[in-house]
């Protein structure tokens, strides 16, 4: 990855990591990544392994806060909540129940069963 694609990846993953009520700016992390990748700006005629080295490491933490803010997600949509219709459980994993039928309450209509009470002539 390029160096300037990896910062600015790095500094959005660092944006969303932090509060919204503070800037980017101001945090101890922003400084501390701004001022690596100054210091290891490598002209043409240089090749630099601490460059290589920090930008290592600027792809792995990238990794990392990408990592943590999906699990954070998926933590939140999926934890526990107790005891869930089987609706909800079908729609969590992707599938669709099929509608239920309505059934009429004991004693009205529609029965051929015992004590049905729709006796015709015999």
């Amino acid at each position: 990855m390029e160096a300037a694609r990896v910062l600015r990846a790095l500094l959005r993953e660092l944006r969303l990591a932090s509060p919204p009520e503070r800037r980017l700016r101001d945090g101890l992390a922003y400084r501390h990544v701004a001022q690596l990748f100054r210091d290891n700006q490598v002209t043409e005629e240089q090749k630099c392994r601490a460059r290589e080295e920090m930008q290592h490491r600027a792809i792995t933490y990238l990794c990392l806060l990408r990592s943590t803010r999906q699990y954070a997600a998926l933590h939140s949509e999926y934890q526990g909540r107790g005891e869930r219709a089987p609706e909800d459980v079908a729609r969590l994993v992707g599938l669709c129940m099929p509608p239920r039928q309505r059934q009429a309450p004991h004693g009205e209509g529609g029965g051929g069963g015992i004590g049905g009470g729709d006796e015709g002539p015999r």
